[in-house]
């Protein structure tokens, strides 16, 4: 597709190696904005993963005899937008230097001339000088110059940040936006001003996840089940307010998985116990039938079943409920017991569709449909009690069915996950909580694939 001689004409040339890039590679692809850097690196073979970096942006490392990929790999911890620009970084790399066979580790904001030309190449490729221009026309600033907010639009229609955008506007069109200070830049907050502006990064985020080939763990599920099983516990644990440790209690819960009701441990006294050595048997039966032939809401009752099955009345879990609760703290109102099973009937029409409907939707629009059937649960609420802790070990299930990793909900950032659940409830507005599991999804990935083979 590339002509390596005239690749070599842009060795000083980051914007003419950009533009030349577009046009051969949007001979045969549709060109929409956002451009998805993601997708460019799948098509070109490019193998993407993501890493805990410290002080790295990303890296790239060029195929050779013993590992017969391209590799990019993206600092986890910045924002959407940074990791879509470290991908159109790497890229350059790929087009400019593979031929080296070198590694580039690419440090935060280095100043190297190599990095400086990727970071152009970048800027250029995403925010094409043309279609920029087409997007300032469309605001007609009427004194001339735009404002930080204008800038900000133009950033969130090409997927980049704040910063990345307003750089290139001054660059090219210096006379359109006035000369800040770094000082002055730092007043204005543009992640505030997103949320105000009701702009939502759920669009990148789809992108990144449709074109991911390989977010499934090349560790085993086995792997998975045993690396999360203790974080995932603890944490689910106490988000429902058990205020014990997963590790401090082992001797306990190993009891009373062992003998259940005879344990000695099994009384209201070590209820806390109880709770966790149900929520451990529950988790290990997500992992052992996520392969079974059929799955359907009515699986719910099954979970929370395991989940009280090393309570001293163990029959109190797995029934629907047969009056109203308030439940504590929540921010919604659950339905009305008589509604809880037309309710679950019409739930499963939505399960059935992942299972009927799985080759004809992206991989995106499947994470998405089961956060919503996550959401609904957490309102049908159908059980006495139990179901944060069901609803979510549902969930984990159809991801992990699905080929996408298991995550957990870290207690110590509980809030973001709740407040995702509350704008649902009250705006039925679910981005967040897309939002919210594209990043679990993310961090799961990286504990998974950055962890010895094993523990």
């Amino acid at each position: 597709m590339l002509d390596i001689e005239i690749l070599n004409q842009y060795r000083n040339d980051a914007q003419g190696l950009a533009k030349y890039f577009s046009e051969q590679y949007f001979k045969d692809h549709e060109k929409v904005f956002p451009i998805n850097p993601f997708q460019v690196l799948t098509d070109l073979g490019i193998h993407f993963v993501f890493r805990n970096f410290d002080k790295m942006e990303g890296l790239f490392m060029p195929s050779t005899a013993d590992m017969p990929i391209d590799l990019v790999a993206i600092n986890a911890k910045r924002p959407i937008n940074r990791q879509r620009f470290s991908a159109a970084h790497e890229l350059c790399h790929f087009l400019k230097d593979a031929d080296t066979q070198s590694t580039f580790m690419c440090a935060i904001s280095s100043n190297e001339y190599k990095e400086k030309y990727a970071e152009s190449f970048a800027a250029s490729f995403l925010m094409p000088e043309d279609e920029l221009r087409v997007q300032i026309n469309s605001l007609h600033p009427s004194d001339g110059e735009l404002t930080f907010d204008d800038v900000l639009e133009i950033a969130d229609y090409f997927g980049t940040s704040f910063r990345a955008c307003y750089y290139r506007i001054r660059n090219l069109f210096p006379y359109l936006i006035a000369y800040y200070s770094s000082k002055k830049l730092g007043k204005y907050k543009p992640e505030k001003r997103r949320k105000e502006l009701g702009f939502s990064y759920i669009k990148l985020y789809e992108g990144l996840f449709d074109a991911w080939e390989d977010i499934s763990p090349t560790n085993s599920l086995e792997f998975a089940r045993r690396l999360f099983k203790s974080k995932y516990v603890y944490n689910d644990a106490r988000l429902e307010g058990v205020k014990t440790t997963y590790d401090a209690a082992s001797e306990i819960i190993e009891d009373l998985q062992e003998n259940r009701q005879v344990s000695e441990y099994c009384t209201e006294s070590y209820e806390g116990f109880c709770n966790v050595a149900g929520h451990s048997v529950m988790y290990d039966f997500i992992f052992e039938t996520v392969s079974d032939n059929k799955i359907d809401i009515y699986q719910l009752s099954t979970l929370n079943k395991k989940l009280f099955s090393c309570c001293p009345n163990p029959e109190y879990g797995g029934s629907t409920r047969k009056d109203n609760v308030l439940v504590l703290g929540a921010k919604f109102e659950t339905v009305d017991w008589r509604d809880v099973m037309p309710e679950l009937i019409k739930l499963n029409d939505k399960v059935l569709l992942l299972e009927s409907k799985l080759d004809e939707m992206s991989r995106s629009q499947i994470i998405e449909l089961i956060a919503d059937i996550h959401h609904r649960i957490t309102v049908i609420h159908p059980f006495p009690d139990g179901n944060g802790r069901t609803s979510r070990g549902f969930m984990i299930k159809l991801l992990i069915r699905y080929g996408m990793p298991p995550f957990y909900i870290d207690v110590e950032k509980k809030e973001e996950y709740y407040n995702a659940l509350e704008i649902a409830d009250k705006e039925n507005d679910f981005n967040a909580l897309y939002e919210y599991i594209f990043k679990a999804l993310i961090r799961a990935h990286v504990e998974l694939e950055t962890r010895p083979k094993t523990i």
